[in-house]
């Protein structure tokens, strides 16, 4: 891979590394959408060490240095959007609260850099849904399995497979020598947490995050990776590592490569990660690239209750929940009127490494049937507004149940004309 011109130098050999993090913490299941489900979860600031701010036109960043002693350790210069270093004897939290009091300062908003992650790794259920499951090394179980039979795949590709267009997978890693993976990737992908041109698979045989699991996130993006792969067989996959061995990472890095893909011509961005707090600057992120003409899909999140999880979440991304073979809603599936549609997210089988496929369960998996739906769209529509694609999306749904949305997806009636 060619190593890449990136619009800002990154802080992204030094963030995720440096977080010991553990997401979201067990809750009681909700059961409807409430005034108090929309606070950020305390394990969102777990480990967090960053705060980032953005300027309002006038303001410079030196005064705010210079007045609490915080020094930049990443920017983004047009947008006047700064990560910033606390000084030790001030917590982020604290500095947050400061910047925001203080009458003197032109700000838009300040924030932790708060964590995110996928969520299969989330302490609710201790893997107990989440661990995958090799299957053997054979594709014919990844290529006919029952979930693409469910969302009318086959059908769907009688129409189009996708030529043309270019599906962004922000996740842990790729094994980019995956045979049923390796003539799909594109040569600009980047690795957000080591900082270099090869966003491959990684795993250090250490528990991290101190959590009594090692390495939980190896093997996700390769697996989804390979979803977008069978549900567009015709789309490229750029692969953009945000998310370290553990599967965590922080809202700075994913918002960075969520820029990225929108400013390198991703038709989709597929997000199988997400944090409970509510990120003014994953909200920007995500706004941007749909504005530049991206479908911005995410995972609805696995904790079986009604909070929001951002950044599906948002106004300007697709929110997906999890079904089961039968269209029921998968038990560990979060829901509420936040979601936009539900997909297959159990027994689901795709690639993983080394060159092997496995079954895994989760809404990462979910996520990704509608990315690559998203795909088929677009390759479709190619003039169409990003907005029109999802629209398009819902409106073909299969309705399945109350809190999942416009319903479970149906790739072939998304199609057909209208």
């Amino acid at each position: 891979m060619t190593p890449p011109t990136p619009r800002v130098r990154g802080l992204v050999g030094v963030g995720v590394a440096g977080l010991a993090l553990a997401l979201l913490t067990p809750v009681a299941p909700a059961t409807a959408d409430g005034p108090n489900d929309d606070g950020p979860n305390d394990d969102a600031l777990t480990g967090v060490a960053d705060v980032v701010v953005k300027l309002s036109v006038g303001q410079t960043i030196e005064e705010i240095n210079a007045k609490y002693g915080t020094r930049v350790l990443d920017q983004v210069t047009p947008t006047r959007t700064y990560l910033l270093d606390p000084p030790a004897s001030t917590s982020p939290e604290q500095l947050v609260d400061d910047l925001q009091n203080d009458p003197a300062l032109q700000l838009e908003w300040a924030e932790p850099n708060f964590a995110d992650g996928q969520p299969e790794g989330n302490p609710t259920y201790r893997w107990d849904h989440g661990q995958p499951a090799i299957v053997g090394s054979d594709p014919a179980g990844w290529r006919a399995q029952r979930a693409l039979t469910t969302v009318r795949a086959a059908e769907a590709h009688e129409t189009t497979r996708g030529e043309g267009t270019v599906v962004a997978v922000l996740d842990t890693g790729f094994r980019l020598s995956h045979p049923g993976l390796s003539d799909r990737f594109t040569a600009n992908g980047y690795d957000f947490v080591d900082d270099d041109a090869v966003p491959a698979e990684t795993r250090n045989g250490v528990d991290d995050d101190v959590d009594g699991r090692t390495d939980e996130g190896w093997g996700h993006g390769t697996h989804v990776a390979g979803i977008v792969a069978v549900v567009a067989p015709g789309s490229r996959v750029m692969p953009l590592r945000v998310l370290d061995d553990e599967g965590l990472g922080s809202v700075w890095i994913t918002a960075e490569a969520i820029s990225w893909a929108s400013e390198r011509g991703a038709d989709v961005i597929n997000l199988s990660l997400g944090t409970a707090a509510d990120s003014e600057l994953l909200e920007d992120a995500v706004e941007d690239a749909e504005e530049d003409g991206a479908v911005v899909v995410a995972s609805a999140g696995n904790d079986n209750r009604s909070q929001r999880q951002w950044p599906a979440a948002d106004d300007d991304a697709v929110a997906v929940a999890s079904v089961t073979p039968t269209d029921l809603r998968s038990p560990f599936s979060n829901f509420g009127l936040w979601v936009d549609v539900a997909a297959p997210g159990q027994r689901i089988i795709s690639s993983f490494p080394l060159r092997v496929y496995a079954r895994w369960d989760g809404t990462s998996m979910a996520t990704p049937f509608v990315a690559g739906q998203a795909a088929l769209l677009r390759a479709q529509r190619p003039t169409a507004e990003a907005e029109q694609l999802v629209a398009r999306i819902k409106q073909t749904a299969v309705p399945v149940g109350a809190g999942l949305g416009a319903g479970r997806i149906d790739l072939a009636a998304s199609l057909q004309p209208r």
